[in-house]
């Protein structure tokens, strides 16, 4: 089991959630909600976890199940943006995929060498 750390702006530790699957991205939503990345290999799934802050104590709220890798996580102007080792996928908050913006197919990840 893995555990994440949230500290205030200055550096006072305000709380701690624990869990199964390995962090790879988080980015703010609100100035009271994160959403994280999370990669579970033995369960071959990745997910968005949403996160917010509540009279100083982590509230778990939705998740979002993925059909590719995530390995990183931005919010810009209402939409997600998650990318795979390859790609970057736009989502919106409800979790709808919006569209597949860029795939890079001609490097090792890809076995394209």
């Amino acid at each position: 089991m893995r555990m994440s750390s949230f500290l205030t702006s200055s550096t006072r530790w305000l709380s701690h959630w624990s869990f199964t699957g390995t962090p790879a991205g988080m980015c703010e939503i609100t100035p009271s909600e994160v959403a994280v990345t999370l990669n579970n290999i033995c369960s071959n799934t990745d997910e968005v976890q949403f996160i917010t802050i509540n009279n100083r104590q982590l509230v778990i709220g939705r998740k979002l199940q993925l059909q590719h890798t995530c390995s990183g996580i931005a919010f810009h102007q209402g939409d997600l943006y998650i990318t795979a080792l390859t790609a970057l996928y736009k989502y919106t908050l409800s979790g709808e995929q919006v569209s597949k913006m860029y795939e890079d197919t001609s490097g090792k990840l890809t076995g394209q060498n």
